[in-house]
């Protein structure tokens, strides 16, 4: 058992005109693997049409998909948009300091080449306006 096991046995043949020479078996056995003509086969080419549709199809799909989640975030982002303009933009605060800063710019105005002379009209409304804001910002904390 195992103990001579069977050998292949191949036979070479100096052929005169120095050409080499295939069996119709050895020929059968390759050709099985391919087609003859070089060509894909038919069932091959099918095979491929079927997956490239198949492909872009899926492509086609996907792209849809895309397009609709993308019009969905957009959608979203408008809405979120309106919601934090209609809760911080509608709130407008009234002048503060309207009659100094008057001043001010009248000053400013007066004196367009002496500046310096408006510093005490500047510094009252700049007082005035950190009142101003210390007072909002003590109401809403």
């Amino acid at each position: 058992m195992g103990g001579s096991g069977s050998t292949r046995r191949i036979e070479f043949e100096q052929d005169p005109n120095n050409q080499i020479m295939v069996t119709e078996d050895f020929a059968k056995r390759i050709g099985s693997h391919g087609n003859k003509t070089g060509r894909p086969s038919r069932r091959k080419m099918e095979s491929d049409e079927e997956f490239t549709d198949s492909y872009n199809q899926k492509l086609k799909e996907l792209e849809e998909k895309n397009a609709q989640l993308l019009n969905a975030r957009v959608d979203e982002f408008a809405q979120a948009v309106q919601e934090v303009e209609k809760k911080f933009m509608n709130t407008t605060g009234s002048p503060v300091c309207q009659d100094l800063q008057d001043k001010v710019f009248r000053c400013y105005t007066d004196n367009h080449k002496k500046t310096l002379l408006c510093s005490a009209d500047v510094r009252a409304f700049f007082e005035c306006v950190e009142r101003a804001r210390a007072n909002a910002l003590m109401r809403k904390g």
